[in-house]
Order: structure tokens, then sequence, then C-alpha cells
């Protein structure tokens, strides 16, 4: 049997790879789209976020539209309960998912499932932590003031057991001119005593 010349078969090889790479090219080129709609391109909280504030929701962003059914979020609290507050809500290339109030403070792992126009679930996780900050408890307290006038009320300086004690002690002047005045009485009383003495004393030699 003849064989053909080495040239023509070294051209045929050539031609047959080069089209198995097209065909491959295509191949991927036509996937690609498909595939894009099963990617996640951004999160809200973002993944590993440290918030000082609760969010009232989680939104997931894709790089194409989703189908409307399907999606699920399913976001779990540092007490291992689900915070996730009704079903996911999917609008073009989002999908949002509300949140409870009254979020406490820790790591919150968040797991979430959609499924894109081409019907191909797809699935992923990720994680934020709340750390809000802690309200004042101490409030100061409020001045009292008058009724109607609305000033500042001044407290009366009260009286102690020891002013009332220096109030009721009589003055050492006081005292001095109460003695003063009852050694005068007395001795006034004496004078009128001995006057009267003498008057008797001389009516009676005037008789003998």
């Amino acid at each position: 049997m003849r064989q053909p010349p080495a040239h023509v078969s070294r051209g045929r090889l050539v031609g047959a790879c080069t089209t198995a790479l097209l065909a491959a090219a295509s191949a991927v080129a036509l996937a690609s789209p498909a595939m894009g709609h099963d990617v996640l391109v951004g999160t809200d909280p973002p993944d590993g976020a440290v918030l000082d504030e609760a969010p009232s929701a989680v939104v997931l962003t894709f790089a194409a539209e989703q189908a409307g059914v399907g999606a699920e979020v399913v976001v779990t609290g540092p007490d291992g309960g689900s915070w996730s507050e009704g079903t996911a809500v999917v609008t073009g290339t989002t999908v949002t998912q509300a949140l409870a109030a009254g979020m406490p403070d820790g790591a919150y792992a968040v797991a979430w499932r959609s499924v894109a126009q081409d019907g191909h679930p797809v699935t992923g996780a990720f994680g934020f932590t709340l750390d809000a900050p802690e309200a004042p408890t101490d409030q100061p307290s409020a001045e009292p003031t008058n009724p109607g006038t609305g000033e500042p009320a001044t407290a009366e300086p009260s009286v102690g057991a020891t002013d009332a004690t220096v109030v009721a002690t009589p003055d050492d002047d006081a005292a001095e001119a109460g003695g003063w005045s009852g050694w005068h009485t007395a001795a006034a009383a004496l004078v009128a005593v001995l006057t009267a003495g003498a008057v008797v004393v001389l009516r009676r030699s005037r008789r003998g």
C-alpha cells in the first residue's frame, strides 16, 4: 500500500488540531454567560464587616438577574437563633432578606441560596459582627425649680440644734443687768424699812 507524502499527513494533523481548538473556544464562550448568572459580586453587609449598628436587611448582588423562586437567606446570630424575618425578596440581580429588630452583639453567619434564570442553583456563606456601643445609663438629676417661675429653687438655711441653743441663751450683759436690778430693788426696800423704823422711834421719844 502506498503511503501519502509526509508533508500531506502533517498538514492534515495541524488542520484537525486547529478545528478542535476553535470548537473548544466556542464552547467556553457560549458557556461563560450562563455561568455568569451564578456569580455573587457583592453583599451588604460586606463579608467580615464589624458594624456599630444592627442592619435592617442582608442584600446579595449577583452578576445577572436571578429567578424569582428558590432564593433563601438564613442569618444565624450568636445565640444560635435565626434572625431572618420573612422570606427573601428577589428583584433583578439582588436578593434581599429582612432582619428582625433587637439583634444582640456578636458574630453572625449568613447562609444563602439563589437560583439563576437558567435554573441553576448556587449557594454560599459569609459573616459579619455586630459591636454596637452601649447606651449611657446615668442621667443627670434635674435641678428643682420654683413653681410658676421655672427658676432654680434655693434651699433656705435650716437652724440646727447648736444655733437654737445659742439663740436661747441670754446675753452676758443682759444677765449682769438683771442681777444689778435685783440688788438695787433689795437695797431700796431695806432703806424704806429703816426709815420707817426711825420715824416710829422718833415719835415715841417725843411723847415721852
